[in-house]
């Protein structure tokens, strides 16, 4: 008897033991690495100005000293004026402006970014729940899903550790957990019925990355093909209404403005066939998979590759090889549903895969390749646009020394990352092509080839470019005209390293010197006529003149104007200006109308007022504002109608989804009464 009792006490082997020791090594691995590798260096050295990391801080920069708290508004800074954070997600520097209310800019922005990469492991982790893994399983997609993120050396696809550091692209980074955390809440939604969660973090991730946006988009496509009942019908449509309500007040204005977005289609079918092929074969696989939890992932396959075969081949203006994360993303959950999930040898073959990645892969350099920390003062006295010309060669990061000055001199400049949020972008490109055929293009088409043809020609028109920019002062390592070397002033050194194999090492010094120009006005009055041309025409027409003498003494508008010219005489006065350059108050010497050339980019939200009278403005080349005025003349930045519609949508969405949280969470009892006795299974339901 005794020895039966014995017997009962024996505690049963625990054989889920290991699957949880596989769980915990490997989160415990996977965090070990990004804080103690990754994050620790990031924070004691990285001063975030490598490549398209500096654009992203400078926009964190200009929200929090500027816009906040409006997360959108004009930027002067760079292009001659442009729409900060209109057609790119202003998500991310939204969030570093928040936090720099309470600590250093520089940290809250690092915190972000430490924070996006912190909830990647879990993002994957937890999507590979909603794909029905379980225990180990699940951690050993997770964990073979994080070590895909070291595989993509080169490609700047987004998302991958070296885009993240070693480029910068720091957008990618937020949105890629947003997006496993959006398709696996969606996946629950199926059970749960709870629209709220997945629309809140759609909502987060269009205004994070627009790209990755609309890849997670056609999760709603594939959903109603995998299930075809009308109750998904209306969770769809119920779940698509409020994300286009909570995004409105972004989503609206940038569709209805979206002729000013100057987007490149890059690449095509046949430039990125192995991504498709590899894509085309691993929907192939997954549709041999029985597993019940993958049945909505190949859906969601088919319609990602689809679109992305479809577009390439009617040329729609997009960036295919950023596919390339989410097909290699998605491959561990596919391959890994095929084995039974508590085996350990596939544990272990994902373990020495892990390794394996993360021991062959080239540097990653989360510490940061710039040791710009801090610039002397500018010289006083110095007024004016600043044209950056900064060759690759002279700076050890591209676009370095293009946000740096104007953030710690707060001048405009000319040349910024966002390429895409402005039509003068390319005449900025044409001119620094011109200045040396060795700076870099990105992101836009430009007519580089045709200026290199005729190199010398185009030098002698550089002068006129300049003023037409309204660039008043230039720095550079050298003068670019031998006559600048007399008003030139030393500013600072830049010292690189030589990138040729043969002097490998060998530090090389970069002089900078500022180069004044002479007085390049805002607005002046023009002495001759504008030249009107077709507007169907107008880049064709604009790029000829830019590239030619015309561009001299000759400006071009679309439309008839008025005939009559200034004579010469007549003077603009700034009277007032914003820090924004929002709002600019000037005063034209002329006792009769005359056209002004405004050299701020146009754009819909501006409005000119000759007292209580508006002015019709001019689209003036190449994308400057002309007006025909006389006195005191105030320009303004001022909503239109589709900023004020998507905002009105925002405060509505806003609303609903405020009604909806309490409902759930108060709901009714029998007697008709709110109790604040609320079953966590509701609660939970609302998400």
């Amino acid at each position: 008897m005794r020895h039966r009792k014995q017997e009962l006490q024996v505690t049963p082997p625990k054989k889920n033991l290991p699957k949880n020791i596989f769980s915990a090594v490997s989160f415990l691995a996977v965090y070990w690495y990004i804080i103690a590798v990754l994050l620790l260096p990031f924070f004691a050295n990285n001063n975030l100005l490598n490549w398209d990391m500096s654009g992203m801080y400078f926009s964190s920069w200009y929200t929090a000293n500027y816009l906040f708290p409006e997360p959108i508004g004009w930027n002067p800074y760079f292009f001659f004026g442009y729409p900060q954070n209109q057609f790119y997600g202003p998500l991310f520097p939204y969030i570093v402006s928040v936090i720099s209310l309470f600590i250093p800019l520089d940290v809250a922005f690092k915190l972000v970014l430490s924070a996006s990469l912190l909830i990647t492991p879990f993002s994957f982790h937890y999507f590979a729940r909603s794909c029905g893994f379980k225990d180990g399983a699940a951690a050993a997609v997770m964990l073979a899903m994080f070590s895909l993120l070291f595989l993509f050396p080169v490609g700047n696809f987004g998302g991958d550790l070296h885009s993240t550091f070693n480029v910068g692209l720091v957008a990618n980074s937020m949105a890629l957990p947003l997006f496993f955390f959006y398709l696996g809440s969606l996946w629950r939604a199926r059970e749960t019925g709870g629209v709220l969660l997945p629309s809140a973090i759609f909502s987060l991730l269009l205004l994070a990355h627009p790209f990755t946006g609309v890849v997670a988009s056609l999760a709603l496509p594939a959903y109603l093909a995998r299930y075809r009942d009308r109750k998904i019908i209306f969770f769809v449509l119920k779940h698509a209404a409020l994300v286009l309500l909570l995004t409105g007040f972004w989503l609206v204005p940038g569709i209805a403005k979206h002729e000013y977005l100057a987007v490149e289609r890059i690449g095509g079918l046949m430039d990125n066939l192995p991504m498709f092929l590899g894509a085309v074969a691993l929907l192939g696989v997954s549709l041999l998979c029985r597993k019940e939890g993958i049945d909505s992932l190949k859906f969601f396959l088919a319609s990602v590759l689809g679109f992305a075969m479809i577009g390439a081949l009617v040329g729609l203006t997009i960036h295919y090889y950023r596919f390339t994360t989410f097909f290699a993303l998605l491959a561990p959950v596919i391959l890994l549903s095929f084995f039974r999930e508590g085996d350990r040898r596939v544990h272990l073959t994902v373990l020495l895969f892990s390794i394996l990645a993360i021991a062959t892969t080239s540097g990653i350099h989360s510490e940061g390749t710039s040791i710009i920390k801090q610039l002397p003062k500018l010289p006083e006295g110095t007024a004016g646009r600043v044209w950056v010309d900064a060759p690759p060669y002279a700076q050890s990061n591209f676009h370095e020394l293009q946000h740096i000055i104007p953030m710690q001199w707060r001048v405009h400049s000319a040349r910024g990352l966002y390429v895409d949020s402005s039509l003068q972008s390319k005449y900025v490109f044409d001119l620094e092509a011109e200045i040396d055929a060795n700076n870099i293009t990105w992101g836009i088409s430009t007519d580089r080839p045709r200026i290199i043809r005729i190199q010398e020609k185009m030098r002698n028109l550089i002068p006129y470019q300049l003023r037409l920019f309204g660039v008043s002062n230039v720095v550079s390592p050298s003068p670019i005209f031998a006559e600048w070397a007399d008003t030139n002033s030393w500013l600072f050194t830049i010292y690189t390293q030589d990138k040729n194999k043969e002097m490998e090492g060998i530090v090389k010094a970069h002089p900078y010197y500022l180069y004044s120009l002479g007085k390049a006005p805002l607005a002046e009055v023009l002495s001759r006529e504008p030249v009107v041309v077709d507007k169907a025409g107008w880049r064709t027409e604009v790029t000829n003149w830019f590239l030619s003498e015309r561009v001299r003494d000759t400006i071009l508008v679309d439309e008839q104007v008025p005939g009559n010219v200034g004579t010469g005489r007549e003077t603009v006065e700034v009277l007032e200006e914003s820090a924004r350059q929002d709002y600019i108050r000037f005063k034209v010497g002329s006792d009769k109308a005359v056209p002004v050339l405004i050299r701020i980019s146009q754009f819909p939200n501006w409005r000119a007022y000759e007292g209580e009278k508006e002015l019709h403005i001019y689209r003036a080349s190449p994308y400057f504002m002309l007006v025909y005025g006389k006195g005191e003349v105030e320009l303004r930045y001022m909503d239109t109608w589709s900023d004020t519609l998507g905002k009105a949508m925002t405060a509505a969405g806003i609303f609903i989804v405020t009604g909806m949280l309490l409902l759930r969470r108060y709901p009714k009892n029998r007697d008709g009464k709110k109790t604040f006795k609320d079953p966590p299974e509701k609660y939970d339901a609302a998400f």
